[in-house]
């Protein structure tokens, strides 16, 4: 069957290259191909094309570079067999899901941005695969050739799955998400990774279900790992809810709730599900559905934490075993700023900076002076734009009125932290031999026209 790998990377094809032992040139150099009238089910046309070289293509689709590994063998044979899934419908490869388009040599790609692809064999042998439409194809290098718009149409829509349950109905399981809001409900937008600024609030969702047979002492506990990043407050506390479908279960009356004494960041939630089955808060209908049991809460990000990635962890234990371990990602980012001399690029203390949002006038987020070292860190910042400004600089250097606008967590590094160096001019040293000279030029000059003036004056008096 075709491997498929799909790698998402804004780096140059040059970089695929080296790892996959692909050699390909530059925009309109046998990148484009002209096909025409054909019996392998490829429509004549103008596209545009990657070489196969050995067993894997490359093509660039939207921004993002789209790596096939296709076998040598796959690449005459109908793949149908290849593309289509064992019950005869899409088939999936790391995540991506290919379509068989029902044509011998075509196939479509439903994810980022996806597609209709074509397998070629041309008149000299060589293998293709084509990327039809060139108004859906960026530059095959690095950045976009402007002749060519980036823009993909949306992908015919496809059915959602049904959700799945985080267990087997006789082996509880988790699924933990994070969302980046303070209040949670019917609306919240659950994911696997979210950012937030220090300070702020976010929302976790712990989601178990109940086992198809209980036994006489059936219980289940929820245990939840927080970072120690993060931290509960009473209102925190307050926000917790656990329900078994749409039912709301009350702590210490339905469950026991039991805060890690120590750091004060993470809880286990115990259910008896023996005794909530006696209260009717589930029924034999329910056990054999595996209904879901839900929790969720907020959590504080503690002020002053520094730019990282903050996981947070669940899983669940019942009579004789344990679930697998669920986790999510809340990021945080912070810009550094090192100041220094123009000329010596000594570090200079004393300059202030405003960092702004967005609109980089009304809302300030943060303000700060560098220290002895030059250099200052807005820490703990949410992602989004923000503009950054030296608003004072230090005695005796010009005022550059610096101005810059940063997103994050584009222009991050691999550590969150977006890094920039600013330089002032000393005031008279602005150019040349500095100010300095100039100044005393010009006293000069007037100082000698003033002594020629006086001169002319008494040469004219004594004549008279």
């Amino acid at each position: 069957l075709m491997t498929v790998a799909l790698v998402l990377s804004f780096a140059s094809v040059s970089a695929f290259a080296e790892d996959s032992g692909i050699t390909m040139t530059g925009y309109g150099d046998g990148q484009q191909l002209e096909v025409p009238e054909n019996s392998q089910g490829v429509p004549a046309g103008t596209y545009q094309a990657a070489k196969v070289d050995g067993n894997v293509a490359i093509v660039k689709q939207a921004g993002f570079a789209i790596l096939f590994g296709v076998e040598e063998s796959q690449m005459d044979a109908d793949l149908e067999d290849a593309i289509k899934g064992a019950d005869g419908g899409p088939s999936i490869f790391n995540n991506t899901t290919l379509y068989y388009a029902g044509s011998a040599n075509s196939f479509t790609v439903t994810e980022n941005g996806g597609g209709t692809y074509y397998l070629y064999t041309d008149e000299s042998g060589q293998k293709w695969v084509l990327a039809p439409n060139a108004d859906k194809v960026s530059h095959f290098i690095t950045g976009n050739d402007p002749s060519i718009p980036t823009s993909t149409p949306d992908p015919e829509p496809t059915p959602d799955p049904e959700p799945e349950k985080p267990g087997k109905p006789s082996e509880p399981g988790i699924e933990k998400k994070v969302a980046d809001t303070s209040t949670v409900d019917a609306n919240t937008d659950w994911e696997d990774s979210v950012s937030a600024a220090a300070g702020d609030k976010v929302a976790f969702k712990l989601t178990t279900n109940v086992p198809s047979q209980l036994g006489t002492n059936y219980v289940l506990t929820i245990h939840d790992q927080m970072d120690s990043a993060f931290q509960m407050n009473l209102e925190d506390l307050q926000s917790i809810q656990v329900k078994i479908g749409d039912k709301s279960l009350t702590m210490g009356t339905d469950y026991t709730f039991d805060r890690d004494p120590v750091g004060g960041n993470s809880f286990d939630i115990v259910l008896a599900l023996n005794e909530l089955k006696s209260k009717e808060y589930f029924t034999d209908e329910d056990l054999k559905n595996g209904t879901a049991i839900t929790v969720t809460y907020t959590a504080t990000l503690k002020e002053g934490t520094t730019a990282g990635d903050y996981q947070n962890t669940s899983w669940v234990t019942y009579p004789g075993d344990q679930s697998e371990e669920d986790v999510v990602d809340v990021y945080t980012y912070a810009i550094k700023i090192a100041k220094t001399d123009a000329t010596t690029n000594e570090p200079l203390a004393g300059a202030g900076f405003t960092l702004y949002a967005s609109d980089g006038e009304t809302e300030v987020v943060a303000e700060q002076k560098t220290n002895e070292n030059g250099q200052l860190t807005f820490n703990g910042l949410d992602a989004g734009t923000y503009v950054l400004k030296e608003t004072s600089v230090p005695n005796g250097y010009v005022d550059a009125k610096f101005s810059q606008t940063i997103t994050l967590p584009e222009e991050a590094g691999d550590d969150y932290i977006y890094e920039i160096s600013v330089a002032n001019t000393e005031q008279g040293h602005t150019g040349g031999a500095g100010t300095m000279f100039y100044t005393f030029g010009g006293l000069a000059i007037v100082a000698a026209a003033g002594v020629v003036f006086l001169a002319s004056r008494k040469s004219r008096k004594q004549s008279a």
